[in-house]
């Protein structure tokens, strides 16, 4: 078979070189890129309605619970709390949650403290509480439950390129709703949250 030109053949070796290239920055980008910013009115751009279904408070919102200074305490990133409260219609409380965004460098470093996260959750009381592993929320996210001293625990983390939201929503002993029984609909409704607040953080 007859060498191609070396002229032509220069250009293929340009063209696989710079194929490379483009492909090695578009993954870096992927890796090292940010694509949220801190948002001071985080608190106020969470959707929290499918919570508050759940919870027969559709009206449902947030209220910060952190200063805009605050870090996360392991990582010196920019770090948001925010809480809700429902209660009964005689004022006893029926849930508390809290909602934690911390923002990473990029997404490299998110992917490295998600999992140091997700490695701190997997230390269950019983096997029924182990961390479980979700898809199509966010670029990784878990679930995981917990039965401390009667008060049931609730727990979604979720990764999505440079921002973690860790939301959690404990409720008292013999709630008929939310059960480590009835599980699924407690998950449903925190995952739905943070997938529909997700795009509202951008």
């Amino acid at each position: 078979m007859p060498r191609p030109p070396r002229r032509i053949a220069s250009w293929l070796a340009l063209l696989l070189v710079g194929g490379a290239g483009i492909a090695a920055v578009v993954s870096a980008g992927s890796i090292f890129g940010a694509r949220y910013a801190v948002r001071a009115d985080f608190c106020q751009a969470l959707d929290l309605g499918l919570i508050g279904v759940a919870l027969g408070r559709p009206d449902l919102s947030a209220d910060a619970a952190s200063g805009p200074g605050n870090v996360d305490a392991a990582t010196n990133r920019p770090e948001r709390r925010c809480q809700f409260t429902v209660t009964q219609p005689d004022g006893a409380r029926r849930a508390l949650g809290v909602v934690t965004a911390t923002w990473y460098d990029n997404a490299f470093m998110g992917k490295y403290y998600y999992e140091t996260r997700r490695a701190q959750a997997d230390r269950p009381v019983s096997q029924e509480s182990a961390p479980v592993d979700l898809t199509g929320l966010g670029d990784r996210a878990f679930r995981h439950h917990d039965d401390k001293a009667g008060v049931l625990q609730f727990r979604v983390a979720a990764l999505d390129s440079n921002l973690m939201l860790d939301l959690q929503v404990a409720v008292g002993p013999g709630d008929q709703a939310w059960s480590a029984a009835q599980a699924g609909t407690a998950f449903t409704a925190l995952s739905g949250a943070i997938r529909a607040s997700l795009p509202r953080l951008r």
